[in-house]
């Protein structure tokens, strides 16, 4: 009975019902009432809003991430840092795509400082879903940590190196060009096909000729 054009009717909505709808056991009633908070954006539901970031359905973390795009408070940014990690990779973007509305300088080092590749990669592509090119520093920083790093998950590695190819231009020509030639060399070609398609494509955007060969 509630659609996004009515807002006259979500705000009016008593705040008893909204605080029913956040424990109902049903993970649609809790993503519901998500949606809603995010729909009012008062300030005093913020707290309550950034429970449900941390909920045990997925379904229901997305809808709290996409509710905080329409929140102006920072409150929610360390909740989001630390949902870039999360276990379901389709929330893990929508929570990244949430931090991209908050500016990169109140995110930024907190969230590439992080020693799990899934948060220091995601906030690299957050800055680029701003327009904002992440400083060279932050960038080589979070790239030289993890081409040295041995036994990357698989989706740690295509990760990484779909990073290098967004970010190719900046790290092309620089000091760590040596460091990512020995990465992309290394075990190549790789047993897994997806790897291997992203290895063959690096190896020629950052010229490593002794790849020629294999």
């Amino acid at each position: 009975f509630i659609t996004p054009g009515h807002g006259l009717s979500v705000s009016r909505l008593p705040g008893e019902f909204l605080k029913g709808l956040a424990m109902d056991d049903a993970a649609e009633m809790r993503g519901q009432a998500a949606w809603l908070f995010g729909l009012r954006g008062r300030p005093d539901e913020a707290r309550t809003l950034r429970t449900f970031l941390a909920d045990r359905d997925a379904f229901v973390r997305r809808r709290a991430a996409e509710a905080f795009t329409r929140f102006n408070t920072d409150t929610a940014i360390p909740d989001l840092i630390a949902r870039l990690s999360d276990a379901d990779r389709s929330f893990r973007y929508v929570a990244m795509a949430a931090l991209a509305h908050f500016p990169s300088d109140r995110w930024l080092d907190k969230a590439s400082a992080k020693a799990d590749p899934q948060t220091a990669l995601r906030a690299l592509v957050a800055c680029e879903m701003r327009r904002e090119k992440p400083p060279q520093a932050v960038l080589e920083g979070v790239v030289a940590r993890l081409v040295l790093r041995k036994n990357l998950a698989r989706e740690d590695r295509l990760d990484l190196s779909r990073v290098l190819g967004l970010f190719q231009s900046a790290l092309g020509n620089s000091k760590l060009a040596g460091r990512i030639a020995e990465f992309l060399l290394a075990g190549f070609p790789d047993p897994d096909r997806d790897v291997r398609w992203k290895q063959v494509r690096l190896l020629g955007a950052y010229r490593v000729a002794p790849a020629f060969p294999k």
